[in-house]
């Protein structure tokens, strides 16, 4: 042979034939069992189908390989898997199958973290080592979701052909997800996907003229690209359409077929419609129990969140669903941990109260950040108060303020009193007090009574001038109008002191306006200024103390105790006196149970009772009263004597 001639050697011609049969060889190896695998298939042999697509699949078949991959995304033959069909798809994706690389597409737009449906508790049991699953399954449990990768494999599954992955890829344009979002590029794969029959792609183009991505809002379209989506069996077009049909939009209203379009998506168990019918049940006159709590649990078996609170609520009312709070805890319990931030203020409010549950702050306190984390504001400002007073969680001032000020700016009114007293408790300088009364400014100007007598001290201890004392009378005035107890007394104090720039007639008229509109607050206040009147208005004053100790106040309580005992403004009566000290007493008032253990223990007005004299006695010494504590000194000296009732202050 001569020396750097190109012809081949008999070696390589020789390594070169060897290839071509052995290549011969192991394909028709890969058909022969891929055939074999597609007869087990016709007679019903799954397993025996899988092994066989294995080994086909291995030997590089494309096709065993797309239905290898099949078999472990379905369960069919074979314990479902996630990652091994992933791993299948991609080797038949990347020989080209767009089947293949529709399904890989698929997967990795949404994942698939649950991976092996049924063996979580198995593998989670005690002793189970790792070492074992990643012998049963090498390739692993779970398809972590990659969008960019996703996006990838359907366009070149689209390319390929594939109108459902060209579907698929629109709602990724539409969504932004993988790619950068781009509505009228989404709109042209919709159009050609329903082009090409596909009722997804008719379903899609209906969202797009529902809500005007990629082209202009157009009911009547939308309403025609969900009608023939729904003829095609499209479960969520047919849900969209019975919507229409019911709101009238795009369509005249029918109320007929559209609980027929939704009720049959709800039997195709969509979750979202199973939850609608359940609402178009509960507005029926002739509801069906039954049907309501079935399609409602339906629902929530597919962590549909709605349905798991509808069906709690339910439970919990008991009107129409026997009551369950214990299983109403529970659904909003799971609810709660599929993210519904409504469920998880709930479980934090039902722990930190002990309601249905055991009471458990740490858990509460986890539930609490969890909602607020999410942007429930009652839950941030809870979160607060728990961080403030230590509750479940390590005391921390400045968590508490975060927390706090999050609620505040979101609206609620007691956060942002809150958060402008704990400013104001720190404020060094004009500034930082400017700043805190602005906070609560903005609780009282929502309606806040409390925060509008917050504003009035504010204003009159930090700011200059007769105008924030005007304006502080004014808030206060207001306040005390509204039946906010805390404003009327402050400004009753005021007024006494000389301190207010209403005039004595403005008081008492604004005072009389708030008693004749049934201010209990008002109504004492009344009793008392007609009380101490040098005329002595005290026929008026029994009727308005009267009133208002009817309705609980235990200093009205107590003055119309000490009219009925001196007979002012009424008939003299012990008795009745010894009854409104009894409820002032009760409630607290020292100075009544005071009174009350001298009527007790001298027998005015009720039968002598010297153990309950003593009592009271004990209470009204407890509260700070130093007579008391000498009457009872007296006592245990003089066991046998009793004292005589002072005059009542």
């Amino acid at each position: 042979m001569i020396a750097g001639s190109l012809a081949p050697t008999r070696d390589g011609v020789f390594a070169r034939v060897v290839s071509a049969i052995a290549g011969r060889w192991i394909a028709g190896f890969a058909e022969g069992h891929f055939r074999l695998a597609c007869r087990h298939v016709e007679a019903n042999r799954p397993a025996r189908a899988v092994l066989a697509f294995r080994r086909a699949a291995e030997a590089g078949h494309r096709e065993a390989q797309l239905r290898l991959a099949d078999a472990y995304r379905t369960g069919r033959g074979v314990t479902r898997a996630s990652a091994e069909a992933a791993h299948w798809y991609r080797k038949a994706a990347e020989v080209g199958s767009s089947q293949a690389q529709f399904h890989l597409g698929q997967m990795l737009l949404g994942g698939a973290a649950k991976g092996i449906p049924g063996t979580s508790a198995w593998m989670g049991a005690p002793g189970r080592k790792d070492d074992a699953v990643a012998l049963l399954f090498p390739l692993g449990t779970t398809v972590e979701p990659d969008h960019r990768e996703a996006c990838r494999w359907l366009r070149a599954a689209a390319a390929g052909g594939s109108a459902h992955a060209t579907a698929q890829l629109a709602w990724a344009l539409a969504t932004g997800t993988g790619v950068e979002r781009d509505v009228e590029a989404a709109f042209h794969l919709f159009t050609q996907a329903a082009a090409e029959g596909l009722a997804d792609g008719q379903y899609g183009l209906g969202r797009a003229f529902e809500h005007g991505f990629g082209t202009a809002v157009d009911p009547a379209k939308a309403v025609a690209a969900y009608t023939e989506a729904a003829a095609a069996g499209h479960v969520a077009a047919r849900l969209r359409l019975g919507r229409a049909l019911r709101d009238g939009w795009g369509v005249p209203a029918d109320a007929v077929r559209a609980r027929m379009e939704i009720t049959a998506a709800a039997e195709a168990g969509h979750p979202q419609a199973l939850f609608e019918k359940a609402l178009l049940d509960l507005d029926d006159p002739g509801r069906n129990p039954d049907s309501i709590e079935t399609s409602l649990r339906r629902a929530a078996r597919q962590g549909h969140r709605q349905s798991l609170m509808r069906l709690a609520a339910l439970l919990t009312q008991g009107h129409i669903l026997r009551r369950d709070e214990r299983e109403a805890s529970r659904l909003i319990l799971q609810a709660a941990e599929l993210g519904e931030r409504e469920a998880q203020f709930i479980c934090g409010r039902n722990f930190a109260r002990g309601e249905v549950v055991p009471r458990d702050l740490k858990t509460a306190a986890r539930w609490f950040r969890s909602a607020a984390e999410q942007g429930h504001t009652l839950a941030a400002f809870n979160l607060g108060q728990f961080y403030r007073k230590g509750l479940g969680v390590e005391a921390d001032l400045v968590e508490a303020q975060r927390w706090c000020r999050a609620a505040a700016e979101r609206g609620l009114p007691e956060a942002q009193l809150g958060y402008g007293r704990a400013l104001l408790a720190c404020a060094l300088t004009q500034s930082d007090r400017r700043e805190a009364l602005a906070w609560i400014e903005r609780a009282a100007r929502q309606g806040s009574l409390e925060a509008q007598t917050a504003w009035a001290e504010g204003l009159r201890q930090y700011e200059e001038g007769n105008d924030g004392r005007v304006r502080a009378d004014d808030l206060l005035a207001e306040a005390a109008r509204h039946g906010y107890g805390p404003a009327l007394r402050r400004l009753d104090r005021l007024q006494r002191a000389g301190k207010t720039a209403l005039s004595a007639e403005s008081y008492r008229t604004l005072v009389r306006d708030a008693a004749a509109a049934g201010q209990v607050e008002a109504q004492f206040t009344l009793a008392s200024l007609l009380a101490e009147a040098e005329e002595g208005h005290w026929t008026e004053a029994a009727r308005w103390a009267t009133a208002a100790a009817e309705q609980g106040h235990p200093g009205a309580a107590y003055l119309a105790g000490v009219l009925y005992c001196q007979g002012r403004g009424v008939g003299k009566d012990l008795e009745q006196g010894f009854a409104w000290y009894l409820n002032a007493a009760q409630e607290g008032h020292v100075q009544a149970q005071f009174n009350l253990a001298m009527m007790l223990l001298n027998g005015w007005g009720c039968i002598p009772d010297r153990e309950a004299a003593r009592i009271w006695l004990r209470s009204a010494a407890d509260n700070r009263m130093p007579h008391a504590l000498e009457i009872l000194a007296q006592i245990e000296r003089h066991p046998a004597e009793s004292s005589s009732l002072e005059a009542s202050d």
